[in-house]
């Protein structure tokens, strides 16, 4: 088990969400090349492994996936905010996700939107974790 495994699997979640709306998706150090329209981006973002048992034999894997909705500015945020609304309900709170079955802790967050050169994000975050003997 491994934090990789657990990024590959909100990935893949991810990706079906998106091929469904037609969304680009810039995924960490792959290149992407930045569409005039919406888009997403995701990060996962690991929290230090734990072991929860005095042998060691536990493993705890925590941590937040981020998925920010970017887009121009000009025409408000209103598509945005549907589209992170949706987000929220495509990684609902408790769903298991991946052959892995890491859970998600924490409704999704959605925060105030972030203004630079001209485009918008929208950051939409969770915590998730998944235990392992």
């Amino acid at each position: 088990m491994s934090q990789a495994l657990i990024k590959r699997a909100f990935e893949a979640a991810l990706e079906v969400y998106a091929n469904d709306k037609a969304l680009p998706v810039a995924y960490p150090g792959q290149a992407f090349e930045r569409p005039s329209g919406m888009y997403l981006s995701c990060h996962a973002i690991p929290a230090l492994t734990d072991s929860l048992t005095l042998e060691g034999d536990h493993r705890l894997y925590s941590g937040t996936f981020q998925i920010n909705v970017i887009f121009p500015a000009g025409d408000g945020t209103g598509d945005g905010d549907e589209i992170a609304q949706e987000l929220a309900d495509h990684f609902p709170l408790n769903a298991r996700f991946g052959a892995v079955g890491v859970q998600v802790m924490t409704p999704m967050s959605i925060v105030a939107p972030i203004i630079t050169d001209g485009l918008i994000s929208i950051p939409a975050s969770f915590s998730y974790r998944l235990d392992t003997n």
